[in-house]
């Protein structure tokens, strides 16, 4: 910002100086200077205010929305690093998932509803859950979990755990 103003300062300048020397015919010829002079930091700033605005559009969502196949799912981590995903958008792609009370009890603790009416299970819990799976989408969705969702989350718990000592 500061750089933009000294420009422009520096423009009305030459502006005032050529409309003194020259008149009107002068001020023409100097708005070259402030088109050459201003444009590259106005550019700039429109790309930084598209940034702004993208930063403040997703910032609901930023890093909690992932999608597969085009289905969103969405996803909660906690202070512990472990990633939790929505049950209800993980049966839009496996529709064969059992019901919740089921998954519950198969489950356990891996399913909880972290701060949320919506019910979610582990990432991990729901990976190994998915190894027993024989069908081509559970497996293609287990492989995407793992290399999207899960080992992303076991890297930030090392790092965090690195951290810590």
């Amino acid at each position: 910002m500061r750089n933009f103003l000294i420009r422009l300062l520096a423009c009305c300048g030459v502006a005032y100086a050529a409309w003194w020397l020259s008149g009107p015919q002068g001020l023409v010829f100097s708005s070259l200077v402030f088109g050459v002079a201003l444009a590259k930091p106005i550019v700039e700033g429109v790309g930084n205010i598209y940034g702004i605005i993208r930063a403040l559009v997703y910032r609901d969502v930023e890093g909690r929305h992932y999608a597969y196949d085009g289905k969103s799912i969405d996803v909660v981590e906690d202070s512990g690093k472990s990633r939790w995903l929505r049950v209800s958008d993980v049966r839009s792609i496996l529709p064969h998932l059992p019901k919740d009370e089921t998954l519950c009890a198969l489950l356990g603790p891996g399913v909880s509803t972290i701060g949320s009416p919506a019910l979610r299970v582990r990432a991990e819990v729901l990976h190994e859950y998915l190894a027993k799976a024989t069908t081509s989408d559970s497996l293609k969705f287990r492989l995407w979990i793992g290399r999207t969702i899960v080992f992303p989350s076991s890297r930030a718990r090392a790092d965090l755990s690195d951290s810590s000592r």
